[in-house]
């Protein structure tokens, strides 16, 4: 519906759209409609203005797991500058002049509340002047009943209000964490290196059940963060996050307790499975 009531931009733009096989969904069709129709048109939108470009390409892809569908959207547009990554999701925010853009500035806006009300999530990954990707992550709609007994929810395995201390020097990355963790029940407090993160955890030892840590941060990294809690015997969960693949540090760290390490950009489905991993160890 949404691609149908594109077709006089998709016409006026030449633009190819992709479309892989997609899943089924829990949700309202009119809302989600608006959903991807906002995410469309502003693929194709951030072209009008670039008439050196090639025309707009659009793929829009789908993973299934765990009870949570992965949707991308990815297009070949201008990309989100880096001033930017903290901004495009809040009310009437416009980062192009009007004239170069059309639209009123709550497009995104209203993807995030859509998104929040289907009790999902929302990113993106993007590099100016080569485009932009946004993943949504909406509960899947499953016939099956459950059998699990882990705690039953609609989508993403759920935190029960756990504190979870997240040190990260991006403050993009950071505020991406912050709602993810928000999102999947958790209770996030922050630290923006690993010196600051030690002085944090000390103010509040009794309430943070599992530190998430960036690898590579000014002052003091997250392999240095997890030596400095051992050296002072503290048994916290420690897991890292890296831009990189799994080298020789994170495995040496792994045998000296390291509870988990995820790639970066940090995916929710695989965020929210060890998170739970780590709190029902025996299941």
């Amino acid at each position: 519906l949404a691609l149908a009531q594109l077709e006089p931009q998709l016409e006026a733009t030449q633009a190819k759209i992709t479309l892989e096989p997609m899943p089924t969904v829990l949700g309202k069709e009119i809302e989600l409609v608006r959903l991807f129709q906002n995410l469309l048109s502003n693929a194709l939108k951030f072209h009008e203005a670039q008439p050196e470009q090639p025309p707009p390409r659009v793929q829009i892809r789908a993973e299934e797991g765990h009870r949570v569908a992965k949707i991308s959207i990815q297009d070949n547009g201008i990309g989100v500058p880096p001033e930017l990554h903290t901004e495009i999701f809040k009310p009437f925010y416009r980062g192009h002049p009007s004239d170069s853009y059309r639209g009123s500035g709550i497009g995104l806006a209203a993807c995030q509340n859509i998104v929040k009300q289907h009790q999902g999530f929302i990113d993106f990954e993007t590099e100016q002047g080569a485009g932009t990707k946004f993943i949504i992550y909406l509960p899947e709609h499953r016939a099956a009943p459950r059998t699990s007994s882990r705690p039953k929810d609609k989508g993403l395995p759920r935190g029960q209000g756990e504190w979870i201390l997240v040190v990260e020097d991006d403050p993009r990355v950071l505020t991406v964490m912050k709602h993810a963790l928000t999102t999947l029940g958790y209770h996030p407090i922050t630290a923006t290196h690993g010196c600051e993160a030690l002085e944090v955890y000390e103010r509040h030892a009794d309430q943070i059940a599992l530190v998430l840590s960036d690898m590579v941060m000014p002052e003091m990294g997250g392999g240095e963060l997890f030596a400095a809690i051992r050296q002072q015997g503290l048994s916290v969960p420690v897991v890292i996050l890296s831009g990189y693949a799994a080298g020789n540090e994170l495995q040496k760290l792994q045998k000296q307790g390291l509870a988990g390490w995820l790639p970066k950009p940090v995916d929710m489905v695989k965020l929210s499975r060890l998170l739970t991993q780590l709190r029902f160890p025996d299941q």
